[in-house]
């Protein structure tokens, strides 16, 4: 091969391969050095065609120390949560996007959170499992508590002077009160009277052939399961377990003393309605949030 024939050769290469690179059909024979900046910088850059990302690029699944940026530094640019569009939520803290559903004169998410705070956790440690149910938090990362101790076991106190509980919901957005959950179950009664409130709250899959629910309002309860003490996972696929707001619930006494047992929704299978009881504050559960603003304000 003379001279001549190894350029022309060596020119058709890099025409050959821009084009694979920039995803061309075609390519033109002037090969200049725009051409082969392009080349240089998709060579550098290995991309996943599967779904058209880089390899490269930033996730924004890190971890959240609870302070609106994540772990590593970087902050998320600002989406509003205080105004959701199409009915769709934007979590300015990750850039995480939620249905949201209008039930009576409240706005709730239709979706449970999933945003990293360091220490919630995926059902079996699968990222699947949080993006369809959510992530699972422990009462102290849920409510955010003040000052919560590094021994897990130990518990934080409440933060004060708010109307309600942000814990770690978006911005405008709070843990269920249980004026919330009375104003959300009267609602369901006079709604549908004839059909159990279990059949109105829960999903049309995951819960069973026998079980599955209706999903009258749109708030879509998946059965989530929940984690024993942290360490245990339980029920995937038959139950869910929500964390609510502590301070108006009247909770009645504990035999294992009021500090550790907190109170929560819980809904089985096989159940009719949703049952309010209380769970070892270890335990980890899912969270709902609830705007803060009533429909119309």
């Amino acid at each position: 091969m003379n001279h001549f024939e190894s350029i022309f050769t060596w020119v058709s290469v890099v025409v050959m391969v821009a084009g694979g690179a920039l995803g061309c059909d075609y390519v033109s024979s002037d090969v200049d050095e725009e051409i082969l900046s392009e080349v240089a910088s998709h060579s550098d850059t290995a991309t996943n065609h599967d779904n058209g990302t880089d390899d490269t690029s930033v996730s924004t699944e890190s971890a959240s120390n609870g302070d609106g940026n994540s772990t590593d530094g970087t902050t998320i640019e600002a989406c509003d949560p205080l105004t959701p569009v199409d009915g769709i939520l934007c979590d300015a803290r990750d850039g995480k996007s939620y249905q949201v559903v209008t039930v009576g004169q409240q706005v709730w998410m239709a979706e449970n959170l999933n945003y990293a705070l360091f220490g919630s956790i995926c059902y079996d440690n699968l990222a699947s499992n949080c993006d369809r149910y959510g992530r699972l938090y422990s009462w102290n990362k849920a409510l955010l508590v003040e000052n919560a101790p590094e021994n897990p076991y130990e518990v934080g106190v409440l933060p004060e002077g708010s109307p309600h509980i942000q814990g770690v919901c978006p911005d405008g957005w709070h843990l269920p009160s249980s004026s919330d959950m009375s104003a959300l179950r009267q609602f369901i009664s006079e709604t549908y009277p004839t059909i159990t409130e279990a059949d109105v709250l829960k999903s049309t899959d995951d819960w069973g052939a026998f079980y599955n629910g209706q999903d009258k309002v749109g708030l879509n309860i998946l059965p989530a399961g929940w984690y024993l003490s942290g360490d245990e996972p339980a029920r995937i696929g038959e139950q869910a377990l929500f964390w609510v707001d502590p301070s108006d619930f009247g909770m009645p006494p504990s035999p294992y003393g009021e500090d550790l047992e907190k109170p929560c929704y819980f809904l089985k299978n096989e159940a009719e309605s949703l049952e309010f009881t209380k769970f070892y504050h270890t335990d980890m559960a899912s969270i709902r949030c609830v705007k803060d603003t009533s429909v119309g304000q």
